[in-house]
């Protein structure tokens, strides 16, 4: 009878050490609350609604690209504003930014920055607001520098759909859509097409695949696509879109439709990789490495550079 009561205390107290661990994960993490932990997101699908990938003129803004043959965008990832366990540096970003736009080069000034997701921490509305206040202190910059019409473009992110966050995103934050297009307007009609896509679920999910295919099918400009989760990254095998039947078919799509770059996050990582006709580029993390990229467009010689940027 003792070993029996000395085995029940054994299980009663590993369950009162998982259950401890449990909450206090919870404790230091409370920005997530229980939601990612239960696996529950809205899935891609249920966002497919919001995906207009034909509609160039959802943007009200495309004239900012309508001057320069050469000009630079930011990219941007994995802010996770309001972090309750690091600080994200936005002062040393807006101090790098303030200095950026004075470039003697008027083409390594930014005409727009995109965010490839993350930008909130738990999906919380309090942190989708911190999010736009940081947009808002760099069209302040942009407009005092002589760029208007600067705006912060977002995709989103795993992160961004914790505790329902959809809701929170679609409401709060530019351009309340999860994917969509927009391209250059240049005079003599060329120049880059911009996808921003919903992979936030790990995935584009069958309807965002087929609004692709034929996005791209009807678009012959060069094309830049943007993402949360790396396509591929050279087969790093984690923080990738795990279905390897939807990566080939990414792949081959845009090796076939003129896609020149991929830009990334969700890795936390700097890497890169080409696959003959185009590249794709995975950013560190803005809220963790204290770092982004300067992305230099060239829609003449249709080249793409980019850089790393500490701040």
């Amino acid at each position: 009878m003792e070993i029996f009561r000395i085995v029940k205390n054994i299980r009663a107290n590993c369950f009162f050490l998982f259950l401890l661990a449990f909450f206090s994960l919870f404790s230091v993490s409370c920005n997530y609350g229980f939601y990612p932990a239960l696996f529950n997101e809205e899935s891609v699908e249920s966002r497919a609604s919001s995906i207009d990938l034909l509609d160039e003129e959802f943007f009200p803004d495309v004239s900012a690209f309508s001057s320069p043959k050469k000009y630079s965008f930011v990219v941007m990832t994995d802010v996770h504003i309001e972090n309750a366990l690091h600080d994200v540096d936005t002062e040393g970003f807006l101090f790098w930014f303030e200095k950026q736009m004075q470039d003697e080069d008027v083409s390594k000034r930014p005409l727009f920055a995109l965010s490839l997701g993350d930008n909130a921490d738990g999906g919380h509305e309090s942190e989708y607001k911190a999010f736009n206040e940081f947009a808002e202190s760099m069209r302040a910059i942009a407009k005092e520098a002589g760029v208007p019409s600067f705006r912060l473009y977002s995709t989103i992110g795993n992160h961004d759909v914790y505790n329902n966050g959809w809701e929170n995103f679609r409401e709060i934050v530019f351009p309340y859509k999860s994917a969509y297009r927009f391209a250059e307007k240049n005079s003599d009609g060329n120049g880059f097409s911009y996808y921003v896509l919903d992979s936030a679920n790990g995935t584009l999910g069958e309807a965002q695949r087929k609004a692709l295919k034929s996005a791209f099918e009807s678009d012959p400009n060069p094309k830049l696509v943007f993402t949360h989760y790396p396509i591929y990254a050279g087969g790093i095998t984690v923080y990738i879109m795990q279905d390897t039947m939807e990566r080939n078919l990414l792949l081959t799509l845009f090796t076939n439709n003129n896609v020149v770059r991929s830009f990334e996050g969700h890795a936390h990582r700097a890497i890169s990789f080409e696959y003959g006709s185009w590249g794709e580029d995975v950013s560190p993390a803005f809220g963790f490495d204290d770092e982004c990229r300067l992305v230099t467009v060239d829609s003449e010689n249709l080249t793409v550079t980019s850089s790393i940027i500490d701040f």
